[in-house]
């Protein structure tokens, strides 16, 4: 099963949906690249710098979702496809250790 991503409408926010069940939500966050000669470039106007190579793009798990400790899995991710996973993962985490807490005590 492959991850769905919705932009929501009331927001900058990207869904994410797994198994057609919505499983948390990301955040673009866009940094500046370190790596480019910035004096260089400065002095010789004529150097043009693509969008692509002056800005990298990360995607963050956004914090609002509620059902579980953003702390664990906060971080940038290179893709979305990875952000998601470390979503779904995170649940499986969280599952299994509601399992054995349920088989433990009962």
């Amino acid at each position: 099963m492959e991850f769905i991503y919705t932009k929501n409408k009331h927001n900058s926010k990207i869904n994410v949906w797994y198994n057609k069940i919505f499983i948390g939500q990301l955040d673009i966050l866009l940094k500046e690249n370190k790596d480019l000669d910035w004096k260089a470039i400065r002095v010789d106007k004529s150097i043009r710098v693509d969008v692509e190579d002056r800005w990298k793009k990360y995607y963050t798990i956004s914090p609002i979702i509620r059902i579980f400790d953003s702390d664990q899995i906060c971080g940038k991710y290179d893709s979305k496809e990875k952000a998601a996973k470390a979503i779904l993962e995170h649940h499986h985490k969280m599952c299994k250790a509601e399992l054995s807490t349920r088989s433990s005590a009962g």
